[in-house]
């Protein structure tokens, strides 16, 4: 199962972070994503306070995407995602918050604390696996 490590990912590929606290979503998500984008790495695991210390010290590994969950015990995606946009570098780092259920304001909230997107959690795996491989194109580099 992959988890964040607070080390660099191996050079030149595209790195996908997922934040969530759940390490079955963790690994269902991780698998997606290798699924769709072979060639790109993966960590995962959840957004502990050394996790975003590692994840935004200088220097370290700046992601292509990073997946929040929305709605965790104790922390709430949108804090994570404030604390991720005030580090150095992440102004344009692409982050989206994955939510469990539409729900009033939740989208907006998001977005006006600077997400790139807010997407209600597919239930079906074809439907998952679908926005990922829409969220994926949108960031990694265009294979010739």
């Amino acid at each position: 199962m992959p988890h964040f490590l607070p080390t660099d990912p191996p050079s030149r590929l595209p790195l996908i972070v997922v934040l969530d606290d759940d390490p079955h979503e963790c690994t269902l998500v991780s698998t997606l994503i290798q699924e769709c984008a072979p060639d790109c790495a993966v960590q995962a695991g959840p957004p502990s306070g050394a996790t975003l210390r590692a994840l935004t010290a200088p220097g370290g590994p700046r992601p292509d995407l990073i997946l929040i969950e929305e709605d965790m015990p104790g922390r709430m995606g949108v804090d994570v995602l404030r604390t991720l946009r005030a580090a150095p570098g992440y102004a344009d780092v692409p982050v989206v918050i994955l939510g469990a259920a539409e729900a009033a304001g939740r989208a907006d909230a998001a977005l006006r604390a600077g997400a790139s997107a807010y997407h209600v959690r597919p239930a079906r795996l074809d439907e998952y696996r679908a926005l990922l491989a829409d969220l994926l194109r949108g960031v990694l580099p265009k294979q010739g």
